[in-house]
Parts: C-alpha cells; sequence; structure tokens
C-alpha cells in the first residue's frame, strides 16, 4: 500500500506500507528516448531575419550526476528535462508550455507546465530555465523521477514555441523567483455587491500571440519502475531476493545499501578497532615486562662486576706446607 502526497502521480516524498503482496518476473523494457525533428518553419508571410537553415530540436531525459540519457529509471532518481535546438540561425528564441506527464493509453495524467510555462506544482516538477552557449539553445528542468499507479509508462507531451526575436518574459508569481517580472496580468474588478474578481489582461496574450512564429509539439516517454524492481548492478541475498547493494554512483562516490549490511559494517568496524586497541595494549604490556626484566638483569650485572656480589672472591692459591720429607705444594 502507497501513501502519496499527490492523488496523480508517485513521488520520492510517499511512503509504502508492505502488505504482503510481492511481485516477481519483472520484464525488462526499454524504450528509445530521443525525439528528432527537422521541421521547417512555416512561411505565414514574414520571414526570420538571417535565417537560412532548418533548427534541429531534440528532447531528452538525463541522469542529473553522470548527463547519460536514460530511458528507464526509479522513483526518487534526480532526472533533467532537455529541449535543445541546434540552429546556425540567431534571429529566434524558443519557449515551452503546456507539458503534460501521462500515462501511454492517456487514462492518467498530470499538468506540469501551464500554457505559459509555468509550473503548477513544483514538489513536482520546476520551471524550466533557458541556456544559450552558441549556436545551441536549451531549456532545462531539473527533478525527481515520478510515476503513475496504473503504469510504469510515462509519456511527456510539451509544445515547443518558436518566436521572432526573444520570447516574452513570464511572471509565474511565487512559482518562478528566478525570472524577470513583468506588468501584472490580474487586474481586480468591484462587482457592485462588493465581491472582488480577477480578470486576466487580454493583451499579454495578444503579445504573446504576435511573437510566436510555429508552435511544435515534443513527446518522450520513459518506463520509471519502484526502487526494488529497476534492473541495475546489484547484489541479492539468497532465494528472497533481498537487495543488499542496490546502487552506486562513481561521480558523486555514493553508494545505496541496504540498512542490515550499514549496520553490519559499523560492527565488524568496532570489532576490527577493538582487535587492534587488545593487540597494542599486549604489546606494550609484554615489552614492559621485557624491559624490566632487562634492566634488572644488567643491574645486577654491573653490581657483580663492580662488588663481586654473587660470585666467591676467593681465587685458588698455591699454600706450601712442610714436611720432614721436603717442601709440598698444595693447591
Amino acid at each position: 500500500m502507497i501513501l502519496q502526497y499527490n492523488n496523480l502521480v508517485q513521488t520520492q516524498a510517499d511512503r509504502v506500507i508492505r502488505v504482503g503482496c510481492i511481485y516477481g518476473n519483472v520484464t525488462n523494457v526499454v524504450v528509445g528516448t530521443g525525439v528528432n525533428f527537422n521541421h521547417e518553419l512555416p512561411n505565414n508571410g514574414s520571414t526570420l531575419v538571417n535565417s537560412t537553415d532548418v533548427p534541429r530540436v531534440i528532447m531528452r531525459i538525463l541522469d542529473f550526476y553522470t548527463h547519460e540519457e536514460v530511458s528507464e529509471t526509479q522513483i526518487g532518481q534526480e532526472l533533467e528535462l532537455v529541449i535543445e535546438v541546434n540552429s546556425q540561425n540567431d534571429s529566434f528564441d524558443i519557449s515551452a508550455g503546456h507539458l503534460i506527464a501521462m500515462t501511454p493509453n492517456s487514462e492518467d495524467s498530470i499538468l506540469l507546465l501551464d500554457d505559459r510555462g509555468c509550473p503548477t506544482n513544483l514538489n513536482v516538477f520546476p520551471a524550466l530555465t533557458k541556456i544559450s552557449v552558441g549556436s545551441v539553445k536549451r531549456l532545462v528542468a531539473a527533478f525527481q523521477a515520478f510515476k503513475f499507479s496504473s503504469s510504469p509508462m510515462i509519456r511527456f507531451s510539451v509544445m515547443l514555441m518558436f518566436c521572432r526575436t526573444e520570447c516574452p518574459q513570464v511572471d509565474c508569481g511565487y512559482f518562478s523567483n528566478n525570472r524577470i517580472k513583468r506588468d501584472v496580468l490580474l487586474q481586480d474588478l468591484n462587482a457592485n455587491n462588493g465581491t472582488q474578481v480577477k480578470s486576466v489582461k487580454k493583451n499579454y496574450f495578444d503579445k504573446i500571440g504576435k511573437e510566436i512564429v510555429k508552435e511544435l509539439p515534443l513527446e518522450l516517454v520513459i518506463m520509471v519502475r519502484n526502487p526494488k524492481e529497476i534492473t541495475s548492478d546489484k547484489l541479492i541475498l539468497g532465494d528472497s531476493h533481498r537487495i543488499l547493494i542496490a546502487d552506486y554512483d562513481l561521480a558523486s562516490q555514493k553508494v545505496c545499501i541496504d540498512y542490515s549490511v550499514f549496520v553490519s559494517f559499523i560492527i565488524l568496524w568496532v570489532l576490527v578497532l577493538v582487535i587492534l586497541v587488545v593487540t597494542c595494549v599486549c604489546i606494550v604490556r609484554r615489552y614492559k615486562n621485557y624491559y624490566k626484566n632487562l634492566c634488572i638483569q644488567q643491574r645486577s650485572d654491573e653490581l657483580n662486576r663492580n662488588f663481586g656480589l654473587g660470585y666467591s672472591n676467593l681465587e685458588k692459591r698455591k699454600v706450601h706446607f712442610g714436611s720432614p720429607s721436603g717442601l709440598e705444594v698444595l693447591d
């Protein structure tokens, strides 16, 4: 059973309560995520300045740390949605809006960005950030992988807009702190009964409509699994399929391991430290005893050499005794 903070999608903040059902034999499914478009801009009576080539548009989802394209991920993994336009023509600008995440059959869906490009829920998906490097323009947003309860497949659909010179800046209110604020879009109207009514300025959307040259739809499909179902290099214990080491990231030097393994490593490390300490204490005590005995032996030898203690100071002498037959020498 899953406790979801969002009634539409599952995120890393959700909590899982095990009831007893275990699903096995998960098949591996890989879906391509690269989408290339060579779409010619229409001729609606106006031309782009110095426009000589056709832009190349790519929509991808990358790993946040390795910047490698992913087609299969798990809930909570750090990802980046990148919309890239490569063209030698620098006379037009891009913006994106109406980003929707849905299941393949479109039964479940959630609006991530509205028509202006403002996020509807910052806890699920943030606003797109525009990055320009030479002839390459990118719209980038970092988010954590989520999924629908009904399907692991997620289809992203977004509307990419081309503007003649520069797309108008959008004020998303408290949703976008890093964007330039423009005029307030809402006007306050007071009714006869004192009720305050909000109305949207029509000239704002008219200005956007005049700047937009072409709208190009983009779609991208990825698979998002639960953390236990992800097919990656991992260490599994016994027949219970208990994951000991779920994943590792060489770039960030992070390892995701089971809690019991972590506790075992700590206990093993403490035991090694205890063994080292006991060994050092034994060696020090043995050295002290050896040094003490050695000092006692050296002092005893020195006293014996100086005063002859512990040894006989009687040297062998020759004694002469007189006898009638002559002189007799005894040792």
